[in-house]
């Protein structure tokens, strides 16, 4: 530290505002970076021997370093320089020193805290993503280690517990212990506290951000963080998520009815939003995603009919993240089945029509088939990969339940259909019918949709034996390259 002292690293920082050429700026960064990591890993030994002002001048300098090299213009050392970052903070002396750098990253950014001189727009989004970009790295370092089970206390639930009417029964009063090692020199019991009192709401402002890449790293961001938290917080999150969604205020009842009336987000704010749900999914039990279904799909099928189709391609994104639940689920017998379950209601969801089909506009009859092809396109989703097989799942469990001494798999409750045949029957009907209509509609958008999804449907009209919809197509007085029936035929000798 006596040779490269808080003077020495202002100098490095005003000799890293002044190079002009990108690629010596990067060859120079590396070098600063090099000797910020050598000089913290010195000065987190000898922390005790330096007076409190000198220290704070100190990591002053360091943080200011740090934000200069991971919000360069330059993306490449943007990236660099974000990949070192969070192993140069954690050699920090104190918690409060490293406080202070996550601090710093979520004020630029929201766009409070400029770092660079130039105030051009190309320069304050590139901040914000250099800076999410290493809050990411941060918060993928920090090494999670269980120290058993703890009991809560009833002060102590009532603060960490999911709101009762979306939480259910899951607010467990055990929970697993756990310590936050930051490096090697940082041993925690509970996170920092710039993450939990400040993260949330940054990143919620990042999500509306007009820049694609800004919205990806705060989602990621987000969801790293969550996976960093007790389930309870990780279903708050979730919780919060969906009613911004719909509008809901944090105070306000969650009803199922509010799912569908509520007005849209913006197209960016959506689509960051829905980003999230598609990211969290794996962080997410299916028994808790199967009780709220009945909330969880009307908001994903409010938002298939946006305006913008990058927005009804996200929510398709999310339908298709949900499904992947069962090929997740290698745990309990328990939480394979609800994964199951899980899957089963999507696909009743997606092939039931709404009775006031003809007051929604044809974005939401794309979105919805956009739904449906996720679920069934072999190329990319569960028909054909062996390590998935969801559907193949769903078949044998109906097959087996089927076989009951009853002659039904659940009797008819909870809305379900009695029988495995009734089931697929229901399914593939409703499919069907859905596909006709945007087959023959004089919306070009539909008739692409519909001829992408078709091949993949067909398939699977043949792998559940439903062909009776074939008995009432008429094939006279069809052209058979624009008709209906003729193309369903076609896709099914194909």
């Amino acid at each position: 530290k006596s040779e490269w002292d808080a003077a020495a690293r202002s100098t490095l920082g005003r000799v890293v505002k002044r190079l002009q050429d990108p690629r010596v700026r990067q060859r120079f960064i590396t070098f600063a970076f090099q000797i910020l990591q050598a000089s913290t890993q010195r000065c987190a030994k000898t922390s005790g021997h330096i007076s409190g002002d000198q220290d704070a001048k100190f990591y002053d300098e360091a943080v200011h370093l740090l934000l200069l090299g991971v919000t360069d213009l330059w993306s490449v050392i943007r990236k660099d320089c974000a990949k070192t970052a969070a192993a140069i903070a954690f050699n920090f002396s104190s918690r409060g020193h490293i406080e202070q750098f996550i601090d710093s990253l979520l004020c630029v950014a929201i766009g409070s805290r400029s770092v660079s001189a130039d105030k051009s727009q190309v320069t304050a989004w590139t901040e914000r993503e250099g800076a999410l970009l290493a809050l990411s790295v941060l918060l993928r370092s920090i090494q999670m280690e269980s120290t058993g089970d703890k009991s809560v206390g009833e002060g102590d639930l009532k603060v960490s517990q999911v709101k009762d009417d979306i939480k259910g029964i899951l607010g467990a009063r055990h929970v697993a212990a756990v310590e936050y090692r930051l490096g090697s020199n940082h041993t925690l019991t509970q996170l920092p506290r710039c993450l939990v009192q400040t993260l949330k709401p940054a990143i919620y402002q990042c999500l509306r951000h007009d820049q694609l890449s800004v919205r990806q790293l705060a989602a990621q961001c987000l969801v790293e963080y969550a996976s960093l938290c007790e389930e309870p917080t990780r279903l708050l999150i979730f919780q919060e998520v969906i009613s911004k969604l719909n509008r809901i205020n944090r105070n306000d009842k969650v009803e199922i009815d509010s799912a569908t009336d509520s007005e849209l987000l913006d197209a960016f704010e959506a689509e960051g939003l829905l980003d999230v749900l598609a990211r969290m999914a794996p962080c997410l039990p299916s028994s808790f995603l199967l009780k709220h279904w009945k909330f969880v799909f009307p908001t994903l099928e409010k938002y298939v009919m946006h305006i913008a189709s990058s927005v009804r391609q996200k929510s398709s994104t999310v339908v298709l993240a949900l499904a992947k639940q069962y090929s997740r689920s290698h745990g309990l017998p328990v939480s394979r089945e609800a994964s199951l379950r899980l899957v089963i209601q999507m696909l009743l969801s997606l092939s039931e029509p709404r009775s006031d089909e003809s007051e929604f506009c044809w974005q939401r009859k794309e979105g919805r088939l956009l739904s449906i092809d996720v679920l069934i396109n072999p190329e990319s989703t569960l028909i054909h990969q062996r390590r998935s097989g969801s559907l193949s799942a769903v078949r044998s469990f109906l097959w087996a339940h089927d076989q009951a001494q009853s002659a039904t798999w659940n009797g008819g409750q909870n809305g379900l259909p009695s029988s495995s045949d009734a089931f697929w029957q229901q399914v593939m009907s409703g499919c069907v019918a859905q596909m006709k209509e945007a087959f023959e509609s004089s919306q070009f958008e539909l008739r692409r949709i519909s001829r992408q999804v078709l091949p993949g449907l067909m398939r699977v009209v043949i792998w559940t034996e439903q062909l009776a919809f074939l008995t009432s197509t008429e094939l006279e007085n069809s052209s058979p390259e624009t008709a209906w029936p003729w193309s369903c035929l076609k896709y099914l000798l194909l």
